[in-house]
């Protein structure tokens, strides 16, 4: 008796050996495999269709169509079988035949390229046709070619305003951000009620950084939405943003979750702007939905076994602390530990250990480890460090201002004591952050801003750069001036230790000015153009480090103009 499980496999095996002859050339020996899996099973409608492309691949196109007809015939649905069905009959010249069989494979498979190319090159007139594989190869991420067609779409029809929308979204992915405008404003120019490219339209002149002409297409495309408004609104946020319109901005953002409850990027947006603009309270909740973003997850570990810190009181319990985002936001919040503590019996802090030397000197920490599953089996219940000010109902006037609640190791300060003049005024400079942050362009300024700092009288200026942003000094002129401790700072606890033997820190808005903060030491941050909600929006002092003053860009990229007002207050301040 036969076992149709161990045939099918043998059939499969067969099958196997048949194609991989028939990709090495071996056309004799895979059509002989073929027709033996055929006496097998009359029915085998991969075999017909293999037999009939090895006709086809030796000029045999009667017998190919017939072959091919048979794997049709057993399995209508596959457009694959039509598609070749469709090559045969073309290069027999019968092109109304072939343009029915590609049409007859796409209708089986709507996003079937190789169709849809076959017909192209058949009825390369037809607008549908061209459109319809522009779409396709977009979505697959060939853009040159997708640009091909669409602009041949729109050529044949030139009232096409979909094709026109997709041609500039196509365009713009592309970087060619003039042209995709055209295609735009052609398109609302023929249907301005085209709400998508309304939306479009504005998103291009966001970029272009014009958000007034963008709130105004975002308006439009809103007057005509169908549907969820969410995006539309979200931009419309973003856009007020960069006008400083704040309040409007988070009611844009309202608006977005309005539609689509489950939007987190809006609500955390939100929630930075009502940190930005001092509401607190109110900023909390909404900012618990970092934690849904997907960029979050992908960067911090998750135990869904533990159960979540709500802020309750377990005595005699113990708390895993999970840092998170930036060596800055670590050094920034882990003052909240001492709160934690008193309201738990045990406090473990998970953190990048790169940071452990200098986290070590917490007081209220009593276990230090890296990021670790195993971490959350020694802990009762857990809690992300940036949920902390929530969980404790922080305002601008109770945030914890216990400074210093970091201390550089003893030993390591005094190491450095000898390396730092004991005449003049010592400061440590940093111009760049991390190279992979998003903004570090724009937060980064050229050393060349600092060497200028040494036309000051008794000013001793001290690299702290880590990095590749490092080498840059070297191709400053006069960086001589400057000595370049960055080779020997291997971690947070070695630049603590020479912080604590400098007068003043002068940094761009990295990781540096929370460990100057945090050390109690006197800091100027350089803050660059766009508001962050940790620095406020105006003022030169800091809610959370009283030992930093704040020098803000009024313009992108007006570095000269702050370094000024930094030398200016140098001499009128400090060294007078």
């Amino acid at each position: 008796m036969s076992n149709p499980a161990a045939d099918s496999m043998e059939t499969g095996a067969m099958l196997k050996a048949a194609v991989k002859c028939h990709q090495d050339g071996k056309l004799s020996e895979a059509d002989r495999s073929y027709s033996a899996i055929l006496e097998e099973e009359p029915d085998h409608a991969d075999a017909w269709h293999l037999k009939g492309l090895i006709a086809y691949q030796s000029g045999r196109f009667e017998d190919a169509v017939r072959l091919i007809q048979r794997a049709i015939a057993v399995n209508p649905g596959s457009p694959e079988f039509h598609n070749s069905l469709g090559a045969v009959q073309e290069a027999l010249g019968d092109t109304v035949s072939s343009i029915r069989s590609y049409v007859k494979a796409i209708e089986n498979r709507p996003d079937f390229r190789d169709a849809y190319v076959n017909l192209a090159r058949l009825r390369p007139d037809v607008a549908e046709i061209r459109f319809n594989l522009a779409c396709i190869l977009h979505r697959q991420g060939n853009n040159g070619s997708a640009i091909e067609h669409y602009r041949a779409a729109v050529r044949l029809e030139p009232e096409n305003v979909i094709a026109l929308n997709n041609l500039g979204l196509t365009l713009q992915e592309m970087g060619k951000i003039r042209e995709a405008g055209h295609c735009y404003i052609r398109a609302v120019n023929l249907s301005p009620d085209f709400s998508e490219a309304r939306y479009n339209l504005g998103r291009m002149y966001q970029l272009q950084g014009d958000s007034e002409n963008a709130i105004e297409e975002y308006r439009r495309a809103i007057r005509t939405a169908r549907g969820s408004s969410s995006r539309i609104f979200y931009n419309w946020a973003l856009a007020l943003q960069e006008l400083g319109q704040y309040d409007d901005a988070i009611q844009r953002y309202a608006d977005a979750v309005h539609g689509d409850p489950g939007y987190a990027e809006a609500r955390v947006n939100r929630s930075l702007l009502l940190l930005l603009t001092g509401r607190f309270r109110e900023a909390w909740p909404e900012y618990e939905w970092r934690q849904r973003r997907s960029d979050w997850l992908s960067a911090n570990p998750v135990y869904p076994d533990l159960p979540s810190w709500d802020g309750s009181p377990l005595p005699g319990k113990c708390i895993l602390v999970q840092a998170e985002q930036g060596f800055g936001d670590t050094i920034q919040f882990v003052r909240y530990l001492s709160l934690v503590k008193n309201r738990c019996g045990r406090v473990i802090l998970e953190a990048p250990p790169v940071l452990h030397p200098l986290l070590k000197s917490l007081s209220a920490m009593d276990e230090m480890a890296a990021p670790a599953p195993e971490n959350a089996q020694r802990a009762d219940a857990g809690v992300h460090l940036l949920s902390l000010p929530g969980i404790f109902q922080t305002t601008v006037e109770t945030i914890p201002m216990a400074v210093p609640y970091l201390h550089a190791p003893a030993e390591k300060t005094g190491k450095w004591h000898s390396r730092i003049s004991e005449n003049g005024f010592n400061i440590g400079v940093v111009w760049s952050g991390n190279p992979a942050h998003p903004e570090n362009s724009m937060r980064s300024c050229d050393p060349g801003h600092f060497v200028s700092l040494l036309s000051l009288p008794s000013v001793n200026l001290y690299s702290l750069q880590k990095g590749p942003a490092a080498d840059r000094l070297r191709e400053t002129p006069g960086f001589a001036g400057i000595v370049d401790l960055g080779p020997e700072l291997h971690d947070f606890s070695d630049t603590a230790a020479v912080i604590m033997n400098l007068d003043l820190v002068i940094s761009v808005d990295t990781a540096l000015v929370h460990l100057a903060g945090a050390l109690g030491k006197p800091v100027w941050t350089l803050r660059y153009h766009q508001p962050y909600w940790v620095w406020g929006t105006t003022g030169e002092t800091s809610a959370w480090y009283p030992s930093m003053r704040i020098f803000r860009q009024h313009r992108p990229g007006d570095w000269e103009t702050v370094f000024r007002w930094v030398q200016h207050q140098l001499k009128e301040d400090v060294l007078s």
